[in-house]
């Protein structure tokens, strides 16, 4: 049984996890986007782990091993696996997914991204964040040299069926030829915002921690007596990706804050803190 709030540690663990590897994807992805009849194949291998204090409880670690392997075709559509695996999970817990999408370029500014992704979970539930199968994404970025903003809209059906809005601002500063002729080096900063719907909250969460009677939210009345579905600010925070490349591998360290809305605070979780190392092979066979 597990006895920390680990309840929504593992969404918002994979979610800075998938920003720290889609930047890697897209400064892979924009170094081929110019070369006309160009396919792009990548994989990656990455740790990472999530620690959060709460003067209730001792310091949560929730470290998860990565694979994942992306294709991108020529003509924008895109396809990619990734399996996660909960490696201090109590019993084997581990999710998959498998994602199609296709991405157009609008000059050298602008592009949109929509994508549906087939999830699937196996292990202790409370490892599992939302409870979903199905998910879409319509994602729209604005790329400006050094500066980008990107807005992804997601909707999630499963046990429940949940929307979700996340505003990102990033700043990429670039060096080439650092100790090679082929080498290069990015520091992105990147800021979040998110916010979404909160049935998940009612519907997957609370069920699943009263099921295995653990002591994660205050059950007030107060705070969970309405349980209608509404749209809220959910968290905010920063995540710092450094990424080193060298030939067609590629190297990845970030770093994450994340600190969720007082409501969820209200409900057990707390800010967040988190690293990311990820190993990319990108081999030029197209």
């Amino acid at each position: 049984m597990l006895k920390k709030p680990v309840l929504l540690l593992s969404f918002f663990t994979l979610s800075v996890a998938l920003v720290a590897n889609n930047q890697l994807t897209t400064n892979e992805n924009d170094s081929v986007a110019t070369e006309e009849g160009t396919h792009f194949l990548m994989f990656s291998v990455s740790y990472s782990t999530d620690n959060t204090t709460n003067k209730n409880y001792s310091d949560i670690k929730m470290p998860t091993i990565t694979g994942d392997i992306y294709f991108f075709a020529k003509n924008g559509f895109w396809t990619s696996f990734s399996y996660a695996n909960y490696i201090d999970a109590p019993e084997t817990t581990y999710e998959t997914d498998i994602s199609l999408g296709y991405q157009k370029y609008f000059g050298n500014y602008f592009d949109v991204d929509l994508s549906y992704k087939w999830h699937q979970f196996k292990g202790d539930t409370l490892y599992s964040g939302i409870d979903y199968n199905h998910a879409l994404t319509l994602s729209t970025g604005l790329d400006f040299d050094f500066i980008n903003f990107y807005v992804d809209n997601s909707i999630y059906w499963g046990s429940s069926n949940n929307y979700f809005l996340d505003l990102s601002l990033g700043f990429n500063l670039e060096s080439d030829h650092l100790l090679t002729k082929n080498d290069n080096i990015s520091f992105s900063p990147t800021i979040l915002t998110s916010f979404g719907s909160n049935d998940f909250i009612y519907y997957d969460i609370i069920p699943r921690q009263i099921r295995y009677k653990g002591r994660v939210f205050n059950l007030r009345p107060e705070v969970i007596e309405n349980t209608t579905s509404k749209f809220i600010y959910q968290s905010s925070g920063i995540i710092a990706p450094l990424i080193y490349s060298v030939g067609e591998f590629s190297f990845s360290l970030a770093w994450s804050y994340i600190i969720p809305s007082t409501q969820l605070k209200d409900l057990g979780w707390t800010n967040q803190s988190g690293f990311f190392i990820s190993l990319t092979y990108s081999p030029n066979i197209f």
